[in-house]
């Protein structure tokens, strides 16, 4: 199936709604009822992490590599702030995020970040070293049937940081149209 056919098959049934925000996968509200949510999670520049474990070494000097928007601490915003407030209450949004159905895609060209801070860096050198260590942390730090069903991972060989070369691949299709 062709591009085009795949967009308005997918435009016309309107069962799955897409967006690129991975911490809107940890705080946003779940779809209404029928409706299918998929959230597609393409080279991002960092990643709130779900727990404090990190894959690479955290300098002493980085105390605050956990803190939102690179961790669950000292998120300071009332958008469902609900959901970090008690360790229970994280516990739960971390559950509610493994359970969302999330595409990760990386460019294997994406080495560079312009987020050069700290917090940053205990996550990878560039966009796909990052990326990487994410989806590594999420399998090794949450194992359970959610691995490659529920959430996938794809690599985009040769792009870098361009949204129409991950949109415009093959793998980035079949994360935006596959059912």
């Amino acid at each position: 199936m062709d591009k085009v056919s795949k967009r308005l098959r997918f435009e016309s049934r309107c069962l799955i709604e897409f967006l690129a925000v991975q911490r809107y996968g940890i705080l946003g509200n779940d779809a209404p009822e029928g409706v299918n949510l998929r959230y597609v999670i393409a080279n991002p520049g960092s990643y709130a992490y779900l727990s404090p474990n990190r894959l690479k070494p955290v300098p002493d000097s980085c105390s605050t590599f956990n803190d939102w928007k690179y961790g669950l601490n000292n998120y300071q915003s009332t958008y469902n702030a609900d959901l970090l407030s008690t360790e229970d209450s994280r516990i739960q949004t971390q559950d509610r995020y493994l359970t969302r159905e999330i595409r990760y895609l990386y460019g294997t060209a994406d080495l560079d970040a312009e987020d050069q801070g700290c917090e940053a860096k205990v996550q990878g050198a560039g966009h796909l070293e990052r990326g990487e260590l994410f989806w590594e942390y999420l399998t090794e730090t949450f194992p359970g049937p959610w691995i490659n069903t529920t959430q996938k991972v794809g690599f985009v060989e040769g792009v870098g940081h361009d949204d129409a070369g991950m949109w415009e691949s093959e793998e980035g299709q079949d994360a935006l149209f596959s059912v």
